[in-house]
């Protein structure tokens, strides 16, 4: 079990007296599935690249980059991650405080609020990539790139034009001394315009033919770098020629800043080209990064001079404050594979990765660190807890990780002789663990001893889920095994195709989708018996998936995709999330959050995971045989109109009760409630369904309310001493022979200690629990029965 617990948390309450209904979730939803924001949760401030930085003064800059990323640091401190747009932003200049940022598809971006607000700036040149800016006034604005292109604004972005340049090469940088121009470009191009272009661009000779990326200029010098390890001068001063030196024809510089006598290049591998002498003498500081570095910059006002930062690959930053002699890396640097999520029992998040460790968060993914694990594991796979705290690991090796006390420690266990893949945990003591070869091991004590489990397959297994005593594990050729008895025996089910699934997860204890190459998806609502193919609408490799409740879940894959469901995978919608990485590992924790990760350390997150208004909570009481008191909540509302409330009919038609008011938007949550004053005093089933302003239903759950307990035989319960310190005890009463489960949980519904479950013989039952597992606090005792629900609440003290 992929710690399901945790998924929504039902919050049981008793009203006056009586029985409380246990939700269950089973409609399907016909909304349009709107956009989920996702953000950077790992690596810090975000993982896209960056090809572009600015810096005012050293207390605020902007780096920008892929997808329309773009970033400010102020006072030293990353704001999150905007989006100005979604294609590639390359550059940015200044006109005192107005801001022009350049990019891809023609993209030009102005801003008078410090890089706050952006006003997309209509050029006419959709079908150009634009390079690089440079504003020498506040009314010229120049804009160079693909094909020769050079643009030119005179009133301040008033109007644009083309200028005629003489070459039809990209152009990679642009720079101006006083009126005068120079633009560089590939194929050894270098352009100068006189007068602000008022006449054009005429061609100067380099003497190269390699690319040319940045120049920066004052009044006696000009410097110019590109691929191949090459650095140009150029004496200003009537000398039309250019002397050039070469650092190492593997090397590629891509942007320089000269502040004489300074000059810092940086480029590919994250290489780092100083000298300290107006280029007399050149030093090769190390960045402390091996990612392509794409820009460098210094702060403009005369307080952060020698202030530089440099940006480049997979988000990496790294700033100087001596003109680019020492440097310090800014972002988290992480950036193993993270494989899968989860949540552990202690409230902790956990990723694993393939460099041997563990991502680990304790504050709701607000910042991950790095758990070392002790072993030869360079691959950490698949994970899971149960609510007790007992949680798996699969590495790549023929070990398991094992924890007893909800990832706090972990020790290595020597189970398989070929590669585990995939483990899951159900009933706090059982753990299954899947592999290579139709390998298959169980243990049904905590990991102390692990049993083989024949499979009758010698396909790969990729992946194993639980629900109660169901679970499916799938892999290779299309095969799929289930069990119905807690993973003691399987049967092998072919699922209709002879392609691979990468996983499985399963919704309640007969529902689950797997999923796989070539957007392969196939879903089975009889516990693995039988399988149907659904349409996921891509051709991308699926990796993972998660549950928010049998209707509500996310699908992630190859390049960033990440697909949604609100009808149990009919149809599904994707995302936009900003992010080519391959994801691997998908966690939904409640109807707004959700995590996913994947290649270079991604981990993104969302509290806006826009599914449907999101129910907290769902309880049912009887005041005598014909009154029921219902009760729900929500955590928020958006466009809502109200509630249908239904009550399921002897035919079984659903028949209207009332309709309750909503909030048309609420961001915080609400409690609603009604009385069933004709109630019959046998079961009553009832139906809520959500009324969006335009009148599209979405059907939030269903509860029942058990009969009337004075017209049946009862179950009781009863319980001493409370409050409890190291033991106590629990009896109960059964009517008649039938199953029965006793259980403790906390505060939320989170199962602490299954007590009993199982067949129970008419008469009484003692049972005894050992307290000294439960943290200090306040839990309820729940038993449940054929056809009741009991609770009471205990007090933990020590």
């Amino acid at each position: 079990m992929k710690t399901r617990y945790t998924f929504v948390q039902l919050i049981l309450g008793v009203i006056g007296f009586g029985v409380i209904g246990l939700i269950v979730i089973t409609a399907t939803s016909d909304r349009a599935i709107s956009q989920t924001t996702w953000g950077w949760s790992n690596p810090r401030p975000q993982g896209n690249s960056l090809q572009g930085v600015y810096i005012r003064k050293d207390s605020l800059g902007i780096a920008m980059g892929d997808f329309g990323t773009t970033i400010r640091r102020i006072a030293g401190q990353f704001e999150p991650a905007a989006y100005s747009g979604t294609k590639t932003l390359r550059a940015m200049a200044n006109t005192g405080d107005t801001l022009w940022m350049v990019g891809d598809s023609g993209t030009l971006l102005r801003s008078s609020t410090s890089g706050t607000s952006w006003v997309n700036q209509l050029t006419g040149y959709a079908k150009i990539n634009f390079r690089a800016v440079s504003t020498p006034t506040i009314q010229y604005v120049f804009i160079v790139g693909d094909s020769g292109y050079v643009v030119r604004t005179y009133n301040g972005g008033g109007s644009y034009g083309r200028q005629t340049a003489a070459s039809t090469k990209r152009l990679n940088g642009v720079g101006f001394n006083g009126s005068t121009g120079y633009a560089v470009g590939d194929s050894g191009t270098l352009l100068k315009a006189f007068a602000y272009g008022s006449v054009g661009w005429s061609s100067l000779a380099t003497g190269v033919h390699h690319n040319l990326y940045a120049t920066a200029n004052d009044t006696n010098d000009q410097w110019i770098v590109g691929d191949q390890g090459y650095v140009l001068h150029r004496d200003m001063h009537g000398d039309s020629t250019l002397s050039d030196s070469v650092f190492g024809s593997a090397l590629s510089f891509n942007s320089l800043i000269f502040s004489t006598p300074y000059i810092v290049a940086v480029g590919n591998a994250g290489v780092v080209l100083r000298s300290a002498d107006n280029g007399a003498n050149w030093t090769r500081p190390s960045s402390g990064v091996t990612e392509n570095l794409n820009a460098v910059a210094m702060a403009q006002d005369s307080l952060g001079l020698g202030h530089l930062w440099a940006v480049g690959q997979n988000g990496v930053f790294i700033t100087s404050s001596d003109f680019g002699a020492t440097w310090n890396r800014r972002d988290s640097g992480s950036r193993a594979v993270v494989y899968a999520i989860t949540g552990s029992p202690s409230g902790a998040l956990y990723a694993t990765s393939n460099q041997g460790s563990l991502y680990h968060s304790e504050n709701n993914g607000a910042s991950w660190r790095r758990d070392s694990i002790n072993g030869a594991f360079n691959q950490l796979y698949d994970i899971s807890f149960t609510p007790k705290g007992f949680g798996l690991i699969a590495t790549n090796g023929t070990s398991l990780l094992q924890t007893i006390d909800s990832g706090r420690t972990w020790q290595a266990k020597a189970v398989s002789t070929t590669q585990i893949l995939g483990v899951t945990t159900t009933a706090d003591s059982i753990g299954i663990a899947v592999g290579a070869n139709g390998t298959m091991y169980r243990t049904i004590n905590r990991g102390t001893t692990w049993t083989s489990i024949t499979t009758g397959t010698s396909a790969i297994l990729y992946d194993v889920d639980a629900y109660g005593p169901n679970l499916i594990a799938v892999g290779g050729g299309g095969n799929s095994l289930y069990s119905n008895n807690y993973g003691a025996t399987w049967t092998l089910k072919a699922m209709g195709t002879t392609g691979q699934f990468n996983r499985i997860r399963m919704a309640t204890s007969r529902m689950a989708i797997a999923v796989g190459i070539l957007g392969a998806m196939r879903k089975t609502t009889d516990a693995g018996a039988t399988w149907t193919a659904l349409s996921s609408g891509t051709t991308a490799t699926l990796r993972d998936l998660s549950w928010h409740d049998d209707v509500n879940g996310l699908v992630v894959g190859d390049v960033g995709l990440i697909l949604k469901t609100h009808d149990a995978g009919a149809t599904w919608a994707s995302d936009v999330t900003r992010t080519a990485q391959d994801l691997y590992g998908a966690y939904v924790t409640s109807g707004t959050n959700a995590f996913v990760g994947g290649n270079l350390g991604t981990i993104l997150s969302t509290t806006n995971s826009a599914l449907p208004v999101n129910l907290l909570e769902m309880h049912a009481s009887r005041r005598d045989a014909s009154h029921v008191d219902l009760g729900w909540s929500v955590a928020a509302q958006v466009d809502n109109a109200g509630f249908a409330i239904e009550r399921l009919g002897m035919s079984g038609s659903w028949n209207a009760l009332a309709f309750i008011p909503g909030d048309a938007s609420l961001n915080s949550a609400k409690s609603f409630a009604i009385a069933d004053n004709n109630a019959s005093a046998n079961v009553e089933t009832y139906r809520v369904t959500q009324v969006d302003l335009n009148g599209e239903r979405n059907i939030l759950g269903t509860i029942t309310a058990a009969a009337w307990h004075s017209a049946i035989a009862s179950a009781s319960m009863a319980l001493w001493p409370n409050p409890m310190v190291s033991a106590g005890n629990i009896s109960v009463t059964i009517p008649t022979d039938q199953f029965a489960r006793l259980r403790i949980v906390n505060v939320l519904g989170q199962e602490m200690m299954q007590v009993s479950e199982g067949a129970l013989a008419r008469g009484s039952h003692a049972f005894s629990i050992d307290c000294t597992k439960l943290p200090v606090g306040q839990y309820r005792a729940i038993l449940e029965t054929g056809g009741e629900l009991i609770t009471t609440p205990i007090t933990v003290i020590r």
